[in-house]
């Protein structure tokens, strides 16, 4: 059983993620001119699709395969799903604000 001061490979990738995305929302304010940084944000927004996509895969594969462990295989799960609705924001903030 995976725990707080443990956790697992799908909730750093999942947390990684945010951070790395909230950097990225966050430096868009601090240089609103900068394409280039528009383009970088873009690539990486596709990059963590497809990891977070497959990893989310593996953890409904999991979910499946290994019935005792749904609970913590569902808190993953949980985890790495929350991301969605706050990239959501983050593209309509940007969106409106361009």
């Amino acid at each position: 059983m995976q725990s707080l001061k443990n956790p697992s490979f799908s909730t750093w990738i999942a947390y990684g993620s945010f951070c790395i995305g909230t950097l990225f929302f966050g430096s868009h304010y601090l240089f609103p001119t900068s394409f280039d940084l528009f383009l970088y944000g873009f690539y990486y927004v596709i990059f963590a699709l497809i990891v977070n996509l497959l990893l989310l895969f593996y953890l409904f594969s999991r979910w499946f395969e290994f019935p005792e462990q749904q609970k913590e295989t569902k808190n993953e799960i949980l985890i790495l799903i929350s991301n969605i609705p706050i990239a959501f924001t983050y593209f309509f903030i940007l969106i409106f604000t361009i």
